[in-house]
């Protein structure tokens, strides 16, 4: 058993420890914690502490660390954090049956909190560790999240390209529902004359009437706090999808 203060202690010592020897040595002291100190190798104390700590984690290895997969897969919501880079490529090793149940919580709590750059640096861990449609349960719905990023990060910009607006359209409704705070998003900032903007009103369009009021006023709510008042020509095509100007006009009033 190992104290909070001996744990503390490890890991600074590992730090500037000079050996592999006695990096070894300290690891498997560190072995002896309990689940409850887990969390004094997640990104505890200063900064300057988080690279020793991602390192511990990777020579603890997996199965050592599931308990705290969770906590390892939202470091990586800023890969410019110490450490994240290791943690990214450990967990890109894990056997996928194991890593796929964890991401894929990861993948769709970052949806639903916006975090675009969590989504986007989870993306790139599914890409590393190779993973396909095959090797999620649920292909409607974490996988294409990974794809959405792809396309969209993958192009530099961060914005849909018109491969990817063709993609979306292929798949139609429902799959497309959980994209439509993106696919509005796209469409608020999209140029009048882009040959992408009938594209994105006929993906629009694809969303069954009856469904329509509620996902669109819902998710252009969301975007006027975010960002702001819409362009008016395409809110005025949005209104004419969704066949609700009332309800429309009044979210920006």
């Amino acid at each position: 058993m190992v104290s909070d203060q001996e744990l503390i202690g490890f890991i600074r010592e590992y730090g500037s420890a000079e050996s592999e020897s006695k990096k070894t040595e300290i690891v498997d002291a560190i072995r002896a914690i309990e689940p409850e100190q887990f969390k004094y190798l997640l990104q505890y104390g200063s900064k300057a502490e988080w690279t020793q700590q991602s390192q511990i984690i990777v020579e603890l290895g997996y199965p050592f660390v599931k308990l705290i997969m969770r906590e390892l897969l939202e470091w990586l919501k800023d890969l410019s954090w110490p450490g994240a880079e290791a943690i990214l490529m450990f967990l890109s090793t894990i056997e996928k049956s194991e890593l796929v149940p964890f991401l894929e919580a990861a993948l769709r709590q970052a949806y639903w909190e916006g975090d675009s750059e969590w989504e986007s640096s989870l993306s790139l861990l599914a890409e590393m560790a190779s993973l396909n449609a095959e090797d999620f349960p649920d292909t409607n719905n974490a996988y294409d999240i990974v794809l959405v990023n792809r396309a969209m990060y993958g192009s530099g910009d961060g914005e849909f390209t018109t491969n990817h607006l063709q993609l979306l359209r292929s798949w139609g409704y429902p799959r497309i529902s959980q994209f439509v705070y993106l696919i509005l998003a796209g469409l608020r900032v999209i140029e009048p004359t882009s040959s992408d903007r009938e594209l994105y009103l006929e993906i629009l369009n694809m969303i069954p009437t009856e469904k329509r009021e509620r996902l669109f006023s819902e998710t252009l709510r969301k975007l006027h706090n975010v960002q702001g008042i819409t362009t008016l020509g395409n809110l005025k095509d949005i209104i004419k999808i969704a066949d609700t100007e009332e309800s429309f006009l009044s979210y920006i009033s």
